[in-house]
C-alpha cells in the first residue's frame, strides 16, 4: 500500500506529517552538533528520499526516509539482547549477587541522560520503546536511534504541537495498515494493545492537556522490560478486563467511542 498520502495528514496541531518529519531532522542535526564525540547518543537521519514507480500504469510514490546503519560490531539492539536472556531477573549470576539492579540503574540512568538531551530542547517524545536503543557490546553505553514523534513543550512539561502518534506510527509501519484500514475489535485490539501507550492516549479530551509525563510512562515500561524480559500489560488490556469483570460496564461501546487524541 503505497502511503504517499499520509504526509499531507493534518494532525491536531494544524500541522501535516511532513512539516512534523522535517522538524524531527532539524532535531537530529541539531543533537548531532551539539553533541559531538563521546556525548553522542543519536543516530544520524539523512533525510527524505521518494521513489516514483508505475503500478498498473498508474504513477505512485513510495517514500524512504534514511537513517544510519548500526554498527553491529560496536552495538547491539537492547531489545534483541533483553528477548535473548529473558531479562535480568532471569539470570542466576546477577541475582545471587543483586548485579541485575546495579546494571539496571546504571542502563537506566544512561536512557534517562538521552532523554535529558531532549528536554533541554524542550522536546517530548510521547512514544518510544526498548526497541529504539542500542547497546555497546561491553555494556557501558547506550544509543537511540531518530523517531519522527517529537514534540514541543513549554517550561511547565505541557505539550502544545506534534504529530498525532498513530498517523506517525502508521506511516512508519509501526502500525499495520491493512489491519489499521479494518473496523473491527480485532483491529483495534492488534493496533492499540501496545504496552507503550500511555493511558493518555485513550483517555485524555484535552490536547493541551498531554505532558512529558507519557515519556516517563515510556520509560517506566522500558525498565520492567529489561527486568523481566517482556514488557507489562498494555493500559488497554487493562482496562477492557476490567470492563469485562465489570458487569455494568461495556467494553465494546467504550472502544467504539475511543478518540485517539494524538
Amino acid at each position: 500500500m503505497r502511503k504517499r498520502f499520509l504526509l499531507n495528514e493534518i494532525s491536531k496541531d494544524s500541522q501535516n506529517l511532513l512539516n512534523h518529519i522535517e522538524y524531527s531532522l532539524k532535531v537530529n542535526q541539531y543533537l548531532q552538533k551539539i553533541y559531538e564525540g563521546n556525548s553522542f547518543v543519536l543516530l544520524k537521519n539523512y533525510g527524505i528520499y521518494v521513489k516514483e514507480i508505475i503500478i498498473d500504469k498508474k504513477l505512485e510514490e513510495d517514500i524512504y526516509i534514511i537513517n544510519e546503519k548500526i554498527d553491529n560490531s560496536k552495538y547491539i539492539s537492547l531489545y534483541s539482547l533483553i528477548k535473548s536472556n529473558g531479562g535480568l531477573l532471569n539470570i542466576p549470576e546477577l541475582i545471587n549477587t543483586d548485579m541485575a539492579f546495579y546494571i539496571l540503574r546504571y542502563w537506566g540512568k544512561n536512557i534517562l541522560n538521552i532523554l535529558t538531551k531532549f528536554y533541554n530542547m524542550n522536546v517530548c517524545l510521547k512514544y518510544f520503546t526498548l526497541e529504539d536503543f542500542y547497546i555497546s557490546h561491553d555494556g557501558k553505553r547506550i544509543i537511540m536511534k531518530n523517531l519522527y514523534t517529537y514534540s514541543f513543550n513549554n517550561i511547565n512539561g505541557s505539550i502544545y504541537n506534534g504529530p498525532d502518534l498513530n498517523k506517525i506510527l502508521l506511516l512508519l509501519d509501526q502500525i499495520p495498515f491493512s489491519d489499521f484500514e479494518k473496523n473491527t475489535h480485532e483491529k483495534i485490539d492488534l493496533v492499540y494493545n501496545n504496552s507503550y501507550f500511555s493511558p493518555e492516549f485513550f483517555i485524555n479530551e484535552n490536547y493541551n492537556n498531554l505532558t512529558i509525563k507519557m515519556d516517563s510512562f515510556c520509560f517506566g515500561v522500558c525498565m520492567f522490560n529489561i527486568l523481566y524480559g517482556f514488557p507489562p500489560e498494555s493500559f488497554y488490556l487493562q482496562m477492557k478486563n476490567w470492563c469485562l469483570k465489570n458487569t455494568s460496564l461495556n467494553f465494546n461501546v467504550i472502544i467504539k467511542n475511543f478518540q485517539i487524541i494524538y
